[in-house]
């Protein structure tokens, strides 16, 4: 249950309403015929320059925009046929017989047998959740037959969400059944090398990050993680990420939780007495103090840098951990 304290979107938006002496009562932001569509660009555009003097204070990361994460790995896969095809307000899609996408799977491709190939676009999961049997799709597969086999070459990476800013620290298998080495975080070249010298299946045990080869305008241009060796079977990571955070709906609460709502208020009030007035007034002082304090508090209690192994106790061969062999269980789909 939300606290009573949050702030939504919109209560962000009225408060900069007020102080700019527009309509401060706004109930829904698109219908609102009292506003004129160049003041509402207005105080959209204070809004998203406050939000980012809060998130990216200089010299500073918020504990919040650094959570733990889950991504699922994924092997090629050739047991699976069509058992629907067609479109929706989301675009085409294609219905699996069987549980199969992961939100990591965007991005790769679907070869029907005697048929096309399509590229996925979407899942009909969330993030670190279960299979779905359902993937949107980048053209019409109208013509494909129910029935068909389909297979999903897995070439060693797995798609990161969009807001996703960089993976902090070793990624770990978050299979819960005992100690596992860390997947460790090498260069793309170092991957690169090692897919030449052999191509292995197995449970990863190397890993980098890298940029999609493509940028889509419409949602930016995504992170790879690249694995190796390429996946025997789907495997749940979790990793420490450090994130983007996105201007939300009307209805979305303020992330930073209530304690810096204040503080994110002063951050947009700030800009709009800049802008409006053309000074650096009490608001501008204000928030400066509030954003010294919210750092101070975050400090406190903020989440650890990276993910480490602190938590285990490996053996030592002079000053190289020697960890013990583990038996890595997949996930299976």
């Amino acid at each position: 249950m939300a606290s009573r304290l949050d702030m939504t979107v919109l209560d962000l938006k009225n408060e900069v309403c007020r102080f700019l002496g527009f309509p401060s009562d706004i109930t829904d932001w698109s219908s609102e015929t009292r506003l004129p569509s160049a003041e509402k660009q207005s105080v959209e555009s204070i809004i998203v320059a406050g939000l980012r003097q809060f998130y990216y204070p200089p010299g500073y990361r918020w504990s919040f925009l650094r959570p733990v994460r889950e991504i699922v790995v994924w092997p090629t896969t050739t047991n699976r046929t069509i058992a629907a095809v067609g479109s929706d307000a989301s675009g085409y899609y294609i219905t699996l017989n069987t549980d199969t996408f992961y939100e990591s799977m965007i991005g790769c491709e679907i070869e029907v047998s005697g048929g096309g190939t399509y590229t996925v676009t979407d899942t009909d999961t969330s993030w670190g959740g279960s299979a779905t049997k359902k993937a949107w799709v980048s053209t019409d597969p109208s013509a494909e037959s129910i029935g068909a086999s389909v297979t999903i070459t897995s070439r060693g990476w797995a798609t990161l969400p969009i807001d996703c800013a960089g993976v902090l620290g070793d990624i770990w298998y978050n299979e819960g059944t005992g100690r596992y080495k860390p997947i460790e975080i090498v260069s793309q070249g170092n991957i690169q090398e090692m897919y030449q010298v052999s191509v292995q299946t197995g449970w990863p045990r190397y890993a980098s990050i890298t940029r999609e080869p493509t940028y889509d305008g419409s949602v930016g241009q995504r992170d790879r993680l690249y694995v190796f060796p390429i996946p025997d079977n789907y495997y749940r990571l979790v990793y420490l990420s450090e994130i983007r955070p996105e201007m939300q709906d009307d209805d979305a609460r303020i992330e930073g939780g209530p304690e810096n709502l204040e503080a994110v208020t002063e951050a947009c009030l700030s800009v709009a007495e800049q802008r409006d007035n053309d000074e650096i007034g009490i608001h501008t002082v204000q928030f400066e103090k509030l954003l010294a304090a919210a750092i101070a508090r975050d400090k406190r209690m903020r989440a650890p840098e990276r993910l480490t192994k602190s938590a285990l106790k490996p053996a030592y061969d002079g000053w190289r951990p020697v960890w013990p062999d583990t038996v890595v269980t997949a996930e299976t789909s």
